[in-house]
């Protein structure tokens, strides 16, 4: 609800310019912008998407028949790829979080120190 809605159900300006004011205090800090959130939920689905394609084609060699020495092979190298993405997957998950609670770490000191 923006204020105009308010000021439209019957609640002063003045009113509803504190209640604005009061939400923002309460939710400064406590939130990730959507913009944030959705850069990380690309990613996290591309790499998922990555995962899935590899897994894809792990299944497809384990199916053909042929050299099964080559395709042994060719699984081992596949499987070492998957185990990197999972890794690099991890680790960015791990920094996006980092990078948030950081984001919300200065943002509560910035609040704190505008009430000193």
């Amino acid at each position: 609800m923006n204020k105009e809605q308010m000021i439209a159900a019957g609640i002063t300006e003045e009113q509803a310019a504190k209640i604005i004011e009061m939400h923002n205090a309460t939710i400064s800090g406590n939130y990730i912008p959507k913009t944030r959130l959705d850069e990380v939920i690309t990613e996290r689905n591309q790499l998922r998407e990555q995962v899935t394609q590899r897994d894809g084609q792990l299944e497809t060699l384990r199916t053909e028949t042929g050299a099964a020495e080559k395709l042994k092979s060719q699984i081992t190298e596949l499987q070492a790829v998957n185990v990197e993405a999972q890794k690099r997957f991890d680790a960015e998950m791990k920094r996006i979080k980092r990078d948030g609670l950081d984001e919300r770490l200065l943002n509560e000191a910035k609040r704190m120190q505008g009430e000193l």
